[in-house]
């Protein structure tokens, strides 16, 4: 039996849980990050812990990763001393900066050829965590099938019930890239931009690139793809190319969204210089989701997030400014219903044009009030804006609204 996470906020749900708990041989869980569910899983399964023939936790908080038991591997020391899985995801977040998700991915490629090789009983359980973590990370119908009889052969079915079944047929884990480009016509997943361009300017089925032909950015979730469940990626990626523009469909593991961005919508030798004209998130996450990493001057693991946010100003106050400069990274920030209201009372910021001479008058010869004068036009140096964006920034605006100002989004 199955359960979201968010489930467990009700009462009848959590008290079924701990009965399914109690009588379950295997438990599995992913992505737990809210704390205090994390706490509820922790108190439903600790108490049946010894009793479960395995119990496998994917990346989620320490404490639940804790509840990791597989023969005789463990997570229970998990941040408390020292471990040889809890060294090597700490090494690896020391020497770039990964995630404790990131980190995980980056060891499946390297730990199980080690593990397999050692005889010791342990090595042995903790290759069987990171071939399950890779049957997971797969995602598709065979990949969960082989991960369930991988761990049943293992630890749950008896030796004398081996004998009376038919052989396990386990296949081996179908992996697929942690980041790359996805188009659903494309032969396969790309790793390098270089080789989806070649595939994509080779194409028949849709007119030549030129100069007006946009180049749209879309962010996707690998485990959408992996498991088929893509309908509305193809839906979005047809629509696009039928109304004439390209698509750049990236995709990644874990929840940082931010590095395929980096790899693929920049100019393979001008690292500035950006290849897309626009860029559209799939995923239902911010471009960092999870349990991002927070830092003041850098948009590297996180975007800056301004909601619900209401400006008024009857003396032509602006709105908000994203300057690239200020920030290393993507450059982004995340704006939603942000209403500002910027009108103008001061008569002097305005011009009136008279069709008599062909000249502009301003509050210095005119007697009547140019505030309130809809004809009236600001002057360059009073020109107000509600959002605006400079050297390179990228803002990702949804439900943002603006009264009064000259300008409404300004780019430069």
């Amino acid at each position: 039996r199955g359960y979201l996470i968010e489930e467990l906020r009700n009462d009848k749900n959590f008290e079924d849980f701990k009965v399914d708990i109690a009588s379950a041989d295997i438990f599995v869980a992913s992505l737990i990050f809210i704390e205090d569910l994390a706490q509820k899983v922790v108190d439903a399964v600790t108490p049946y812990k010894e009793n479960l023939k395995a119990s496998i936790i994917f990346p989620s908080m320490p404490e639940v990763m804790r509840l990791n038991k597989l023969g005789s591997f463990s997570m229970a020391q998990l941040g408390q001393s020292k471990s040889i899985i809890g060294d090597l995801i700490k090494k690896k977040k020391e020497s770039d900066g990964a995630s404790f998700q990131d980190s995980m991915l980056k060891l499946l490629n390297t730990l199980p050829s080690i593990l397999k090789y050692l005889p010791v009983e342990k090595a042995q359980d903790a290759r069987t965590f990171i071939l399950s973590f890779q049957y997971w990370l797969g995602g598709t119908t065979e990949n969960l099938k082989n991960f369930l009889l991988m761990i049943s052969e293992k630890y749950v079915v008896s030796e004398n019930m081996k004998d009376q079944l038919e052989e396990f047929k386990i296949q081996d884990p179908e992996t697929f890239p942690d980041l790359g480009i996805w188009h659903p016509l494309a032969p396969n997943m790309f790793e390098s931009l270089n080789e989806y361009q070649d595939w994509e300017y080779n194409r028949k089925d849709i007119k030549a690139k030129d100069d007006k032909t946009p180049t749209i950015g879309l962010v996707l979730q690998r485990s959408h793809i992996v498991t088929g469940d893509d309908a509305h990626y193809v839906a979005v990626i047809q629509e696009l190319e039928y109304r004439g523009a390209r698509v750049l469909p990236i995709f990644c593991g874990g929840l940082d969204f931010s590095k395929p961005v980096n790899e693929f919508y920049y100019d393979s030798i001008d690292k500035e210089r950006a290849i897309v004209d626009g860029v559209v998130s799939l995923t239902g996450f911010a471009l960092v989701g999870g349990p991002a990493r927070l830092a003041s001057d850098t948009v590297t693991s996180s975007s800056p997030y301004i909601f619900n946010v209401s400006l008024r100003s009857v003396y032509g106050m602006c709105g908000m400014l994203a300057d690239g400069d200020k920030a290393t990274g993507f450059k982004s920030m995340v704006v939603a219903q942000f209403t500002g209201i910027g009108l103008q009372k001061d008569d002097n910021a305005f011009v009136l044009y008279d069709s008599a001479d062909g000249q502009y008058d301003d509050s210095t010869s005119l007697s009547a009030p140019l505030s309130t004068n809809s004809n009236a036009k600001y002057k360059p140096e009073y020109k107000n804006s509600h959002i605006k964006v400079t050297n390179n920034a990228v803002i990702q605006a949804v439900s943002v609204f603006a009264i009064g100002y000259a300008q409404h989004f300004v780019s430069e």
